[in-house]
């Protein structure tokens, strides 16, 4: 099977592939290769990997631009949530579901061989994993990495945004009115309105210092999920500009009195997705058609990297026993090997899981007197 042809609206593919490296080249660095690199570079070389990157706040930046895209309205349709749901599911969870079970069969497989790695997981959080609950039986991402790859809880958060959005807008269809012009006008409006409050309300966690100790993901990572759809709504529909600009404001305050590099990175990928969402083209070379390469497999990449990646690094990290200087190059190879692992995974499971997800409509044709006025 071949990948379904599109052409993006948004010349975007270069940027999830460079977001997806660096997270893949994050969790490389901090896996068994790390004491290697601690006695190469020390602290100094710690807050590089850190904070010189873009990292998983981009992530999430990027899944909001495009719910909100996906969830605009149109002239003359109406948005079905059943269908939208149906369409995220056989796009992404059914390659999530493929990819924790490739790993829980990986551990069983290791320990029967070895009886090392662990043993086992047992089949409740197999399940917890599975239905996207677990760091609610965990205190931390770092807590579930004897379940799955600690990777995964950004996914985990994205789903969990998915079910909760549609939900609020659901709501406010219903409050404000389906199929009457005003009314769908001011259930945009109302759930741009809704945006921003809960941009602003994740930002208050970060200001009051939780960050690190809030039981669910989502509140603290929903700063950048909403100021995702921000974007979208106030750059590409020129709808509510001031919301967006009031919260850009908020972010820049926060990053000195927080020092939070993640405040800093949100609005880097802020301003590289403003001339995106305005429909600019990056340079057709080399760079760049490496990155959107990566970016269109990019899913896969965030899958498989935690498993094919570590994997080759937990035989290969011997050589460091011989120089610390070999880390470099297993963690080179390690992202070859994961993207070679992933180009598989792609072709046999989320090309057919894309082609699934395109062939759900998941908007209807609805009474042309009926068309939004608010937003075009």
């Amino acid at each position: 099977m071949t990948a379904p042809q599109s052409t993006r609206e948004f010349d975007i593919d270069f940027f999830r592939g460079w977001v997806c490296l660096s997270l893949a080249y994050l969790h490389f660095f901090n896996s068994a290769l790390f004491d290697s690199f601690n006695r190469l570079f020390g602290d100094d070389g710690m807050w590089f990997v850190w904070n010189i990157r873009l990292g998983v706040e981009s992530f999430f930046i990027l899944a909001g631009f495009m719910m909100a895209h996906m969830m605009r309205p149109i002239p003359g349709e109406d948005v079905s949530i059943a269908g939208y749901l149906k369409r995220r599911f056989y796009r992404l969870i059914i390659p999530y579901w493929a990819a924790v079970l490739i790993f829980v069969a990986y551990r069983y497989l290791i320990f029967a061989a070895t009886g090392r790695g662990g043993g086992p997981i047992p089949l409740q959080d197999v399940l917890g994993q599975l239905f996207l609950a677990q760091e609610f039986f965990y205190e931390s991402p770092a807590a579930q990495e004897h379940v799955t790859p600690t990777g995964y809880w950004s996914m985990v958060t994205i789903e969990q945004f998915y079910l909760v959005w549609l939900a609020f807008y659901a709501i406010c269809l219903t409050i404000f009115g389906r199929g009457k012009r005003q009314g769908y006008a001011a259930a945009e409006h109302a759930m741009v309105v809704l945006t921003f409050v809960a941009c602003i309300g994740s930002l208050s966690i970060w200001w009051l210092g939780m960050e690190h100790t809030a039981r669910w993901q989502l509140a603290v990572y929903g700063v950048f999920l909403t100021l995702g759809m921000l974007v979208y709504w106030s750059i590409r529909q020129q709808y509510m500009s001031p919301f967006f600009w009031i919260v850009m404001l908020a972010i820049a305050v926060s990053g000195p009195l927080l020092d939070a590099s993640k405040m800093y990175k949100a609005l880097i990928s802020v301003a590289i997705f403003i001339p995106l969402a305005r429909g600019l083209r990056v340079p057709n070379n080399l760079f760049f058609r490496f990155l959107a390469f990566c970016g269109k497999r990019s899913y896969s990449i965030y899958l498989i990297h935690p498993i094919a990646g570590i994997a080759f690094i937990s035989v290969a990290v011997k050589l460091t026993a011989r120089s610390d200087w070999f880390a470099i190059p297993i963690l080179i190879a390690a992202i070859v090997v994961s993207i070679v692992a992933a180009a598989v995974f792609f072709k046999y499971v989320e090309i057919p899981c894309q082609a699934k997800a395109r062939s759900v409509e998941y908007r209807r044709k609805r009474d042309p007197m009926d068309e939004p006025s608010a937003v075009v």
